[in-house]
């Protein structure tokens, strides 16, 4: 059976940008694993990284906006 996963969860997992994330607003997808299927969720950059991520860049989720239930994201490979 498929449990259901607090935001918490997801915290510390990569995920692949499938929009444009800005510091606004983008949208992630985490790849299905045994236990999970594939989960998209609405995402915002954090204030620290300077510019857009395009689609398809790796990030990792770092945080999550309960007050506006999105998470915070930061590239993997952050070129500064």
């Amino acid at each position: 059976a498929t449990s259901s996963r607090k935001p918490s969860d997801f915290i510390g997992e990569v995920a692949v940008a499938s929009s444009v994330l800005t510091h606004r607003v983008g949208q992630i997808r985490l790849d299905a694993t045994d236990q999970y299927p594939q989960t998209t969720l609405t995402a915002r950059l954090d204030t620290a990284v300077p510019d857009d991520i395009p689609r398809g860049r790796e990030v990792l989720l770092v945080a999550h906006d309960a007050a506006k239930n999105i998470y915070v994201v930061t590239p993997i490979n952050l070129e500064l």
